[in-house]
Formats: C-alpha cells, structure tokens, sequence
C-alpha cells in the first residue's frame, strides 16, 4: 500500500558521528510508540544501521546520515549514507553483527548500494 498524505512520517538528516546514534534511536523509538510498532525492535534496529554509517561510510569521518520513516500498512525506515559502499560479507578480525541484528528485529531488512553510499531499508509490522 503506498504511503497517504496524512501517514505519518519522519526524517532526519545527521553527522557521520557517535553522538547521532544515540538521537536516531531515541527520535524513531518515540515515532514507533506513535504509530504501533515495537518500539523496542525499531530502536534497536535504527542504532545498528546508523552506527554502521558513522564507523564506515566516511573514511575520513565526515559526513551525513539520512533516517526517514513513513508509516502506511507497516513502518518503513531507511537509513542512508553517501559514503564509500561496502560489502556486506565477513572481514577477518572484524565481528559484523550489525546487520545480522537488524536482520532480528526487523521483519524484513534491504541492503543496496545508493549514491556511491549505503542503503539500508527497514520493515516494522504496525500494531504490535
């Protein structure tokens, strides 16, 4: 079902930096609560998928981080960077739970290249 005009919807635009983690968690948690989504799931989601941009999407550590959320049928969150990529596969002394954790508390998780960057697109069943 595409979104209406008077779904509710969010978006925020962020630095690459540790500090934005914790407001993207805290801006979605409520936003979630709001429109029947686990809050919880959603909040835990929305942290891995920003931390990841602010540890690598900018190799010098500058840069943005976009969270829109848009409600219809289920709760939509991207977050998007326009940073250096990345490829979703292990890398010898690194652990690489982020994704594996999003994948747990979404109901269904997109992983694309966009811009030169990182897309990661989220579902959230709503009412529960």
């Amino acid at each position: 079902m595409p979104p209406q005009a008077n779904d509710p919807t969010i978006s925020l635009l962020l630095p690459a930096e540790p500090e934005s983690v914790r407001a993207a968690r805290q801006v979605l948690r409520r936003f979630a609560e709001e429109v029947g989504a686990d809050a919880v799931a959603v909040a835990l989601a929305v942290s891995e998928a920003v931390t990841n941009a602010v540890e690598h999407a900018y190799a010098d550590g500058e840069g943005e981080i976009v969270v829109r959320a848009l409600t219809n049928d289920v709760l939509h969150v991207s977050v998007l960077d326009y940073g250096q990529g990345f490829e979703p596969k292990a890398t010898p002394g690194r652990s690489h739970l982020g994704l594996p954790l999003i994948g747990h508390f979404a109901d269904s998780v997109d992983v694309a290249t966009a811009h030169g960057g990182v897309a990661i697109e989220m579902r959230f069943a709503r009412g529960a």
